[in-house]
């Protein structure tokens, strides 16, 4: 077993695979409404299902490939996580909880645009130089065009916050 968590993906399906989990666990804690068809829980489970059953086929994957390897090349291949793999990995989930803490007070809109940015910034390789302009127009954009298609493909109000004032 030890050789499947010495895996990255192996661990990264695990470790997001729990996150999915809990997620998935809170998701069913909102509240149905009975003024529309389609809950506001509804996309948090889809979320939060699509990104266990990726976990799953990911650790599945991982599992096979391992269980194929030698040993030796096993142990040329297998990488532990580095000190920086383990701070990205900190401040993703940070993110994450910031996001979640913000959403109502800030608005969909301007949460989701910081969380993409940061993320985009954040998880930028070691080699390459960070183009904040392009990450800030795709987070933006993608912001709105989510918001734009809850709104008018699903007749669901994203939290506005601060976003009518703006």
């Amino acid at each position: 077993m030890k050789k499947y968590f010495e895996d990255k993906s192996f661990l990264a399906g695990f470790i997001f695979g729990l996150f999915a989990l809990f997620y998935l666990i809170i998701s069913l804690q909102v509240p149905a409404s009975d003024v529309v068809s389609v809950g506001a829980g509804f996309m948090p489970r889809v979320y939060a299902i699509v990104l266990l059953l990726s976990c799953i086929l990911l650790m599945i994957q991982s599992a096979r490939r391992v269980a194929k390897e030698d040993e030796r090349a096993e142990k040329i291949n297998s990488v532990a996580i580095s000190r920086d793999g383990w701070i990205r990995i900190i401040l993703t989930f940070a993110l994450i909880i910031f996001y979640a803490a913000t959403l109502k007070v800030l608005g969909f809109i301007i949460d989701s645009t910081i969380l993409v940015f940061a993320l985009c910034t954040l998880l930028t390789p070691g080699y390459k130089k960070p183009r904040y302009v392009t990450y800030l127009i795709f987070a933006l954009i993608l912001s709105i065009i989510t918001d734009i298609l809850f709104a008018k493909g699903l007749s669901l109000l994203l939290p506005q916050g601060l976003t009518p004032i703006l």
